[in-house]
């Protein structure tokens, strides 16, 4: 029986630290779906783990054994609740800087004038002013 107890505290604590460390990630942070569905399961997670710590665990042991069962319990329920909480916070994508932006129409016809002017610069190049001479 203690097998399956320890194997359960062990699992479900593995679980809940993949699925924080996953929370982390930056696909999961900024697309809504994932962060709330991530959050709806960790604050299950821990509102199961209070409920264990709290009621089920320890309640045949020494009286510090109970006490600090009923701590867990109690802290479990705090981060259930913040999870519960922050469900719906995902991150926004961040926004492209005002230098990315589609260039204006006189942002476009500066361009172009620029990339004109250089044409006729290189016509007037003194090596070929020097070759047209030669000819």
């Amino acid at each position: 029986r203690w097998v399956a107890h320890g194997s359960l505290c062990v699992g479900l604590g593995l679980t809940c630290c993949a699925l924080e460390i996953k929370s982390c990630l930056p696909g999961v942070k900024r697309h809504l779906g994932s962060f709330f569905a991530n959050r709806i399961g960790l604050a299950l997670m821990y509102l199961w783990v209070g409920c264990y710590a709290a009621g089920g665990a320890l309640r045949n042991g020494p009286d510090w054994a109970v006490y600090l069962g009923h701590a867990t319990g109690v802290l479990a329920w705090v981060v259930s609740l913040s999870h519960f909480v922050l469900a719906g916070c995902a991150e926004r994508p961040p926004e492209a800087p005002a230098s990315e932006e589609k260039p204006s129409a006189d942002a476009a016809e500066s361009n172009d004038v620029e990339a004109q002017e250089e044409k006729e610069e290189v016509a007037r190049s003194p090596a070929r002013e020097e070759a047209q001479a030669m000819a």
